[in-house]
């Protein structure tokens, strides 16, 4: 799938294969764990992973999607978007990342 800006499809793509490899690694390792320790250990090394890995290609990407965003004045759609149905259940998504 392309991104929304021709000119980021390249960075969308590095990135999403870099996830998707990634991914599979961190499906594979958390499967193995014999105690929440264990656990808690191979998270920790799966986000530290991620951020070696394919930490610089999202932030370029989203550095790119965010000025197509802006010159396509998308912002205040989004902000309206997001006030409109706002992503309440954040505790999960924050306990499962460390937030």
């Amino acid at each position: 799938m392309d991104s929304l800006e021709p000119t980021c499809t390249p960075l969308k793509k590095s990135y999403d294969a870099c996830f998707n490899q990634w991914f599979e690694k961190y499906l594979d390792s958390t499967a193995k764990y014999d105690s929440s320790v264990d656990l808690n250990r191979t998270l920790a090394r799966g986000k530290e992973q991620y951020e070696r890995d394919c930490g610089e290609k999202w932030r370029r990407y989203q550095s790119c999607l965010q000025e197509a965003i802006k010159s396509r004045q998308l912002q205040s759609l989004l902000e309206a978007a997001r006030k409109d149905d706002p992503l309440i259940e954040t505790k999960a998504i924050e306990e499962a990342t460390n937030g």
